[in-house]
């Protein structure tokens, strides 16, 4: 077991002392652990992050790039616990739940559409009190859930 993990390369992400050796080696600004890092994580980042955004795909590969650059911002802080996926797949989570948290803002703030076509303003307030009264009740449905369904149909 022991020659096993003798002949391993240095930076070998399935251990977690690869792991580490690898965050050092990425902080020191090591282009070729930069690159392995990614190249090692990138697709598991990737696919992490499609499943949960796959009706929106414009928005998946803006979410690794963020995701990668607040582990860089953040790897002086990986202490090498779980492993450098998990971590990253950690980030890629809330990177996720931030972008659906946004989406659900936009969503649910009042429209900034001012006009001053008077013949389109009933139909307007008509439309915009109907939303109203939908997001009313939508509200009052997912309070009544519990927390745990209401918040899967809110990143849905």
């Amino acid at each position: 077991m022991e020659q096993e993990t003798k002949d391993l390369p240095p930076t070998q992400p399935d251990s977690i002392d690869g792991d580490l050796r690898l965050a050092e080696e990425v902080l020191r600004k090591d282009r070729k652990a930069t690159a392995e890092f990614v190249a090692h994580h990138a697709d598991a980042v990737y696919a992490f992050i499609r499943r949960r955004v796959m009706p929106r795909p414009e928005a998946v590969e803006d979410l690794v790039q963020e995701t990668f650059l607040a582990a860089w911002k953040g790897l002086a802080n990986f202490r090498g616990e779980g492993g450098l996926r998990a971590w990253l797949l950690g980030i890629a989570r809330h990177k996720v739940e931030d972008y659906y948290r946004q989406r659900l803002r936009e969503a649910l703030s009042p429209g900034d559409d001012d006009s001053s076509d008077e013949s389109v303003v009933a139909p307007r307030y008509e439309e915009q009190l109907d939303r109203t009264r939908q997001r009313e009740e939508i509200q009052r449905t997912l309070a009544s859930l519990p927390e745990a369904y209401s918040t899967v149909l809110l990143w849905r």
